[in-house]
């Protein structure tokens, strides 16, 4: 077992968060509710809550796992008018949650590019969906009875933000070749191309104002360099599921 098994090492305020949605589309779908817990180095917490009006319904199977109505949503304000202040409370934060590498921050990032804001991805990151999947390989229920012996069915952005902080408290306690730092459990479970902030599905990236492919036929080529000997392709680009971001600098090349 880890020593000093039930603290996470950190310099700097971890924010656990979690988020529920109309669906799982990052690009379409919006967010409903957010939850997040920040626990500082000296132990204390702050938590922040809110329901949100998204102006759109939930998909029937999103609505199966939150059970969140449109009714209880209609007086609760919208994403722009909290963005500001989740905005501020996440900022200077590291961050931990449960898939949150694929789902929870490329929705969160589109949520802000949607208002003209960004939230910069340059921060220690931690999911214990990652090291669960690594070391188990199961879901936030299975790792709940895994981890913590304790049967999990709540499924609000509260209840699974709590759950995901139960987890990883319990993960580093039982892997004895585990750290329990934040630094070092980002630079061990967390790759480097999930902290990209120009497009969260590690396709592109931007580097010195030049945006290189990360991943396809022309990896580490740069794009306006492909768009000059296949620009068929890069209008392809646009019906992937990559970011709102990297899609309006592909829109304004092809203009």
């Amino acid at each position: 077992m880890a020593s000093n098994p039930m603290v996470i090492e950190q310099s700097r305020p971890l924010a656990f968060f979690d988020l529920e949605t109309t669906g799982l589309d990052l690009l379409n779908d919006r967010i409903i509710q957010i939850a997040i817990i920040k626990q500082f180095p000296d132990g204390s917490q702050e938590i922040l809550e809110h329901l949100i009006n998204p102006f759109i319904e939930s998909n029937e199977e999103a609505f199966e796992i939150h059970r969140i109505s449109s009714e209880e949503l209609k007086d609760a304000p919208p994403f722009s008018e909290l963005a500001n202040e989740i905005h501020a409370f996440l900022d200077d934060a590291d961050w931990v949650g449960y898939n949150l590498l694929r789902f929870d921050i490329p929705m969160l990032v589109e949520a802000f590019h949607r208002e003209n804001m960004c939230i910069s991805l340059d921060r220690k990151i931690i999911d214990a969906f990652r090291i669960f999947k690594i070391k188990e390989s199961r879901t936030l229920r299975k790792a709940m009875q895994f981890y913590c012996d304790e049967t999990f069915e709540a499924h609000s952005a509260m209840a699974d933000t709590i759950a995901t902080r139960k987890v990883l408290l319990s993960q580093v306690q039982h892997y004895d070749d585990m750290a329990n730092s934040v630094e070092s459990l980002d630079d061990e479970f967390t790759p480097a191309y999930y902290k990209n902030d120009f497009d969260w599905s590690g396709f592109l990236n931007c580097e010195d104002d030049r945006v290189v492919f990360l991943r396809g036929p022309y990896k580490g080529k740069m794009l306006g360099e492909i768009f000059k000997q296949d620009p068929d392709y890069i209008k392809k680009i646009l019906n992937y599921t990559i970011s709102s971001k990297a899609k309006d600098y592909i829109r304004k090349i092809l203009q």
